[in-house]
This record gives structure tokens, sequence and C-alpha cells, in this order.
């Protein structure tokens, strides 16, 4: 009899116990309960915008062909885009460094993100694995002290552009990785953006349009349009060298590549429809001018030529030379004050237009 009561309040002592541990413990190891799914199905990473200028210093020094020395205009701000399945935010951030004192919530159902501004990084925390994109805009004050919005974003694509953070550095948060927003991914991040909101695409619902951002190979994309623009400089280099050694100029130079120069719907509906291969990302009907052919400097060295596709500067400063699309208007900045926009069949047949650079006009407000 003690035996069996002993017993009885031996197993009354465990259920008490085992309950404890429920309430406690949050039942790690029975019926497979989790302590709390958000550590799993979340994580915090740290965004990264370029610097501004861009390759100030690379400019100044290989300003070795075309005469005219440009400088990059002001920053006045960024436009930051984050867009996910369920998520789309939008914020501005000062040029004088992100505004430390944002720190909200937006998102939907277990899609939050919640952000966080320090004067280096913007702080995420977001639902783990799932496709994100940022864009990062600059809008820069032209020489009347005007904003103006015409350079092509930085982008960047998390899970892609995630790199887990092995040492604390300077500036360590304690968060998981970072994700570096660089003018080579923009196009790509763009491209997924446009991609989530185009809800319908050849007829596709949302939830399919999901789908294929999911399952696309997004990094070897960025990958490929990373090399096609590196390889420029080499394929310039060893033409440059022949005709060197040569009694007779070649026809024509390589070409650099502007993945801006594409037709981005058709680029989408080859995603939409999966029929898309990497030949979507040749450029086609492209040719190459020189800039001294068409535009003169005079005796004055401020005047400066820019592209929207911050990476083509370097181009520029170095060769002289733009690349163009057959019969499509592309628009460069001139002096930081005008806009001209060359269209043309061939290097030999392009019309000139001058206007304005466009004024930035904020729509959220």
């Amino acid at each position: 009899m003690k035996k069996n009561i002993f017993y009885l309040r031996f197993i009354h002592a465990l259920a008490v116990l085992s309950a404890g541990c429920l309430i406690i413990l949050g039942c790690p190891l029975i019926l497979g309960c989790s302590i709390d799914n958000k550590l799993d199905s979340h994580e915090k990473i740290s965004v990264y915008l370029p610097e501004w200028p861009p390759f100030e210093d690379v400019i100044q020094s290989q300003a070795e062909t075309w005469p005219c020395q440009s400088t990059y205009p002001e920053l006045a701000k960024w436009i930051i885009r984050i867009r996910g399945e369920e998520l789309d935010k939008k914020m501005e951030v000062s040029a004088d460094g992100l505004d430390g004192s944002e720190s909200n919530t937006v998102g939907l159902n277990e899609n939050t993100c919640d952000i966080s501004t320090t004067p280096f990084s913007i702080s995420l925390e977001i639902a783990k694995n799932k496709p994100l994109s940022i864009t990062a805009t600059p809008i820069t004050l032209n020489k009347n002290n005007q904003p103006v919005e015409f350079f092509k974003c930085a982008g960047a694509i998390y899970p892609q552009n995630y790199e887990v953070v092995k040492n604390k550095g300077k500036f360590w948060q304690g968060n998981k990785g970072n994700v570096q927003v660089t003018w080579k991914n923009g196009f790509s991040a763009q491209l997924m953006q446009t991609l989530y909101d185009s809800t319908g695409l050849s007829g596709y619902d949302e939830e399919k349009v999901q789908d294929f951002i999911a399952r696309f190979n997004w990094k070897k994309l960025q990958l490929y349009i990373q090399a096609q623009i590196d390889s420029f400089e080499d394929n310039m280099q060893a033409e440059m060298n022949i005709q060197a050694n040569a009694d007779t100029q070649a026809a024509t130079l390589p070409v650099f590549y502007n993945p801006w120069l594409l037709d981005m719907q058709t680029v989408l509906e080859k995603i939409a429809t999966k029929d898309f291969t990497a030949t979507a990302l040749n450029l086609k009907n492209i040719f190459q001018i020189n800039l001294e052919d068409k535009i003169n400097c005079g005796n004055s060295e401020s005047i400066a030529v820019m592209s929207s596709f911050v990476p083509e500067n370097q181009i520029i400063q170095k060769y002289g030379t733009i690349s163009l699309a057959k019969d499509k208007a592309s628009l460069f900045s001139l002096d930081n004050l005008y806009g001209v926009i060359f269209t043309g069949t061939s290097a030999k047949n392009v019309s000139i237009e001058y206007v304005f650079l466009p004024i930035f006009i904020n729509d959220e407000k």
C-alpha cells in the first residue's frame, strides 16, 4: 500500500514537472513543438549602400582619351525600395547619412520586415530565404541646386547576394550577414521588382508570379551580366594592341555591355513563360560612338557627359565612347544641367536632341 501511495505521488510530481516544462519551455520535446518559430523563419541582415561619389578616384585617373573631365554631382538623397512576396517598403535616405530615427515594422502576416537604420547601413529583420529585392536610386543636385532623377538604381537580391559575417567588423551590430547593394546588380534587382509588380503578366496570377521568382536562378543572371561588363576592358585592350601593330584600323571595336539597353519586357515574359535562356541577355543591334565626334568641349574641361549607368562612366573617361541601341533613345547628362538624347541606327547615323535633366518629383507625398 505504501508503495502504491509512493508511486502515485511520484506520478503526480512528474506530471506537475512536465506541465511546468510545457509552460516555461514551450514543450520542445512533445509533438514536435518548437520554442519560437520566428527564430527559424526570420533572420537579420545589414544592407550596405554603394559609396557616393562612385569610382571618383578612378575616373579622375583614367581621363586618357575623353578630354572633358567628369565629376559626379552632389548627392541629395537615396530612394530605397525593398520588395518581397508580401512586402513593399519605400523610403528616402538623406545624403548626410541614414536617418537613425526611423524604426518601424512593415509587411504582412509572417513576412514582417523590421527596419532600423544607422549611419552605415539599413538593418532588416526579414523572412528567411524568401526572395527580396532592394534598389537604391540616387537623387542628385544639378547646377541650379535642383534635385534630379537621372542615374539608374543600384541593387541587390536576397538571398543571392547575402554574405555571412564570420568576424566582428568595426561596425558590428550582431547581425548574421551583409547584403551589398551594387551598380552592376541594379538591373537584376529592378527586374525582380518589376516582376513582383506585374501580377497578371501573360495571364499568370500572383501565386504563379511568386513561384517564378522563387524558382528563377537570379545568381546566374547576375554573374552573366557582371561577366559581360567586366570583359569589355580586356577585349578593348586586346583590340587596341592589334590595331597598334596593324597597318589598317579595324572597322569595329568592342561595345560596352549596358544591361539597361535590354528590352526588359521581353526578359520578363521569357521568365514568366519558363522560356528564359542566356541568349535573352544578349544585346542586339548595339553600336558604339566616339563622343569627340558628337560633343565639342571647346576650351572648357568642366563640361561633363555622363551615363545613367554608373559603370559606363569609367569607360567614357578612359575611351570617350558610349553604347547605343538601334532606334532607341538614350539620355546622357551634359554639364550636370542638360540632357543629351542620342538616337540612331549606326555610329554614322546618330541624331542629337538637347533637353533639361528630369527634375525629381516626390509622388509619395
